[in-house]
């Protein structure tokens, strides 16, 4: 074989492992910016998700509450009650796996309760409010959103 022969070769070779490892990079680099874009359009979506739970939350705790305390009581707001939570679980159902993992055990064990105040059951264990602030500070907290904290840490004094 000749030296020109074997120099092409050996350039041909080198051409093919460079072009090899380039497309190779290529591909990792598109496929991290792919990924990075979904984390990104999950996050937003996860944050709706999470803003519209504690809105359902807020919008049920004070009917829930005026009906847990007086089963039996006005048909009004134990109406009132039962279309929120008609609402609520419509909501749950298209939205819950949005929801972070403990959130949504909370959040779904505060609106069975509510389901069953609706119904004239008494919600007293636990307590309706206890599931409540159980529920919302999971919402809260189940953002994910502590990377983003940009307070000022507190400086001991003394």
């Amino acid at each position: 074989m000749s030296d020109t022969l074997a120099g092409a070769l050996i350039g041909a070779g080198a051409l093919l492992c460079g072009l090899v490892a380039s497309q190779l990079a290529n591909f990792l680099v598109e496929q991290r910016r792919e990924l990075a874009s979904y984390r990104v359009n999950l996050y937003a979506k996860r944050l709706e998700v999470h803003q519209e739970a504690y809105k359902w939350l807020m919008d049920i705790i004070e009917p829930a509450m005026k009906a847990n305390l007086s089963p039996g009581g006005d048909p009004g707001i134990l109406g009132l009650v039962d279309s929120l939570y008609v609402g609520a679980r419509k909501w749950w159902d298209g939205n819950c796996l949005y929801l972070d993992d403990v959130s949504r055990i909370k959040v779904v064990d505060f609106l069975e309760a509510v389901r069953d105040i609706s119904e004239g059951v008494v919600q007293d264990q636990p307590p309706l409010h206890v599931m409540f602030r159980s529920a919302l500070d999971a919402v809260v907290t189940g953002i994910g959103m502590k990377h983003l904290d940009v307070r000022e840490p507190r400086r001991h004094v003394g």
